[in-house]
């Protein structure tokens, strides 16, 4: 009986240490860190982590996406963080309403890895709806930051005409049927006009709840395309020595100045879409009111490109 206890003993000790072992693996949630109602997964390890950020779309938490990534990114050894606008700095719901100052992702970026080291040379962002237009509105400020950015289910022409010093390259997940998919169009434009390797996964006939549904299918393959991409580093010049100020982006001249970017409408229909229900009533109207505001931009388009981003501003202030 003394001999069989023990060999209980051991083969119980046996089955456990692998559990254990395991469990040194396994990556660690986050959860309202590094920011109110955020949520990460960080990989074990010391070594620094490859990062992709996600921004949720319009009237959502972090929480559906975020947990649609990490299925993907957490077997890989990816670092993961879901941003959830941020009320405290004037959001409502809506990253491309609200249209803040990215240097706020840059520091949530930071506080993350005092808990993680994070590889800024694999840092990737991709948007879903609203977020997606944000990125869009937002491209030449975060393309000094990301490898890659992804545009999913959304997207609409940046604010300013001119292209980032630092081209990284895009990958779009966009369903022809969603209601604002010329908007989407508009965002390759700018893109393909800057020499930007795009990537361009059309999803034939897919509406709004569509596009959410491919990610289950095509996100493994986004995030091998993700894992291929580090930054590009630009030469140094005297602009960037340390302590001196960074060079302006060269403004570069649109070649296509009949295309018309709105002034920042709004996205796909995230804030009202329940997965697989129809989008919200009034998007013909919409419709009418961006086309209203192409004719008009195209009879006073200002001589500088870059400040059509300003007026943008002051017309959907009055939305």
């Amino acid at each position: 009986m003394k001999g069989f206890a023990l060999m209980a003993a051991w083969s119980a000790a046996s089955l456990a240490a692998p559990a254990i072992e395991a469990g040194t693996d396994s990556p660690t949630h986050l959860k309202d860190q590094p920011c109110a109602g955020c949520l990460a997964s960080l990989p074990a390890g010391d070594d620094p982590a490859p990062l992709l950020v996600v921004l949720h779309g319009d009237g959502e938490s972090a929480s559906g996406l975020f947990d649609k990534w990490r299925r993907l990114t957490e077997p890989r050894g990816v670092a993961l963080v879901a941003l959830a606008c941020p009320p405290t700095e004037g959001c409502r719901g809506s990253w491309w309403r609200w249209n803040g100052d990215p240097g706020w992702i840059d520091g949530q970026i930071a506080q993350l890895g005092k808990r993680r080291p994070i590889d800024h040379d694999r840092l990737w962002l991709a948007g879903w709806s609203g977020g997606a237009s944000y990125a869009g509105y937002q491209t030449q400020r975060f393309e000094r930051t990301f490898a890659a950015i992804v545009i999913h289910g959304g997207g609409i022409p940046p604010g300013r005409s001119d292209c980032a010093a630092t081209k990284p390259p895009v990958y779009f997940l966009v369903g022809d049927h969603n209601p604002l998919h010329n908007l989407a169009v508009q965002l390759r434009e700018h893109y393909e006009t800057c020499g930007q390797d795009v990537r361009w996964t059309l999803l034939k006939g897919a509406d709004h709840a569509g596009e959410w549904a491919a990610l289950d299918r095509l996100g493994g393959s986004i995030l091998d395309w993700l894992q291929s991409q580090r930054r590009m580093v630009l030469a140094a010049s005297p602009a960037t020595e340390p302590g001196a100020r960074e060079a302006p982006a060269p403004i570069v001249s649109d070649p296509k100045p009949s295309r018309v970017s709105p002034s920042r409408p709004p996205t796909s229909s995230c804030s009202s879409v329940t997965r697989g229900s129809a989008g919200p009533p009034g998007f013909a109207l919409l419709g009418l009111l961006v086309a209203s505001l192409r004719t008009f931009r195209r009879s006073t388009r200002p001589a500088r490109p870059q400040a059509d981003g300003a007026r943008r501003l002051s017309v959907a202030k009055k939305w």
